[in-house]
């Protein structure tokens, strides 16, 4: 017995990092571009795709945010964005486009409005050749790029949108960069939005400590025939790690 807790202790001790993962999602910027912390951008490309924006919004009432990250953090890129979605507290007529750098793919989640309007239509576009072969080489400039392009060409917009002096220049390597503010290391996809464990984490750390406790030979010696106090469940916890005849000893001791 003594053996199967150990082992369930250290099984679950092995655990605990995964309890201490959580999903990482930025702060909204004050643009329609968000970069993650740290993240350096093509400051002529960043202007435009503001701008464009901007366009999309006085043309069609739609608004067009854009996220750009490292990792997913373990969800699926269609969840990740959602949940970005939910927590910007963005509407029926926004249109939110994540892009992970790091793991070279973009996912899109948007209100009704502009389901209404565009169907599946920012979705599709993610599949072109031009936006894909950006992400895959790691050159969201020009996935980015390609992507505002095909956008303005979507048959809901009925020939209202256009990308007339914007994107003329190109991005490259030495042309200036605007950068996020850096928080105090670079997020990877393990980090924690706020660091230390998660109510799992601290689960089963908990658990650990009475599995270990529950093997001291003090707690053995006094859980010989003593079980829960049979009044509620937690009775019965303590009961089952041996905690109530420590208790009751402990308590008798002072008498």
């Amino acid at each position: 017995m003594k053996k199967t807790a150990l082992a369930l202790a250290l099984f679950l001790l092995c655990a605990l990092p995964l309890g201490a993962m959580a999903v990482h999602f930025p702060e909204k910027g004050t643009g329609a571009v968000t970069l993650s912390s740290g993240y350096s951008f093509s400051q002529s490309v960043y202007e435009d795709l503001n701008a464009f924006a901007d366009r999309i919004y006085s043309r069609t009432g739609l608004k067009l945010t854009i996220a750009i990250i490292y990792f997913w953090d373990g969800l699926q890129p269609g969840d990740y964005a959602l949940e970005l979605f939910e927590r910007w507290e963005l509407g029926e007529k926004d249109l939110l486009l994540v892009c992970a750098e790091a793991e070279k793919g973009c996912a899109i989640a948007k209100g009704s409005a502009v389901t209404e309007m565009l169907g599946n239509g920012p979705e599709n576009l993610l599949y072109d050749a031009s936006v894909s072969t950006g992400l895959q080489e790691g050159n969201l400039d020009t996935a980015l790029t390609a992507y505002c392009h095909s956008f303005a060409e979507l048959n809901g917009l009925g020939g209202a949108l256009d990308t007339e002096g914007l994107f003329q220049s190109g991005a490259s390597q030495d042309e200036p960069q605007v950068t996020a503010a850096p928080t105090a290391r670079p997020k990877t996809s393990s980090d924690s939005e706020e660091g230390g464990l998660t109510p799992v984490g601290w689960f089963l750390l908990v658990v650990i400590v009475l599995i270990v406790i529950s093997q001291s030979d003090p707690v053995r010696k006094s859980r010989n025939g003593q079980g829960g106090c049979g009044c509620s469940p937690l009775g019965w916890l303590l009961g089952g790690f041996g905690l109530s005849g420590l208790i009751s000893r402990i308590f008798g001791r002072r008498k």
